[in-house]
């Protein structure tokens, strides 16, 4: 006897299926500027909301989310801007960078 999936009952939200992983997804346009982000990424970068990340480079979003950062983690900002440029020569794949310790990400 085969069984047939029964049709779901709301839409499926492929984009805010994201919403429900711990990292932080960020698209950009052809231009690398934000067009949208999870929620976990507007927490993580410091945003008001995900409306505020939009026309925003990743350079720019992460220099956002270390404002105020603590002088001693000086060096982690600066690797982390180096995978941003790194990035900046080949698009595409993912890419981590560190935040600062009192967004509670090290």
């Amino acid at each position: 006897m085969t069984r047939s999936a029964s049709p779901p009952t709301e839409p499926f939200d492929g984009a805010g299926a994201f919403d429900y992983i711990a990292d932080g997804v960020m698209i950009t346009g052809a231009d690398r500027r934000i067009v949208w982000v999870n929620e976990p990424f507007v927490a993580m970068y410091g945003f008001p909301d995900r409306a505020s990340t939009v026309g925003v480079d990743m350079e720019g979003a992460y220099r956002i989310a270390w404002a105020g950062a603590e002088d001693d983690e000086r060096e982690s900002f600066e690797r982390g801007l180096a995978v941003i440029a790194a990035s900046a020569l080949a698009p595409g794949p993912p890419f981590e960078v560190p935040l600062p310790a009192r967004a509670g990400h090290a």
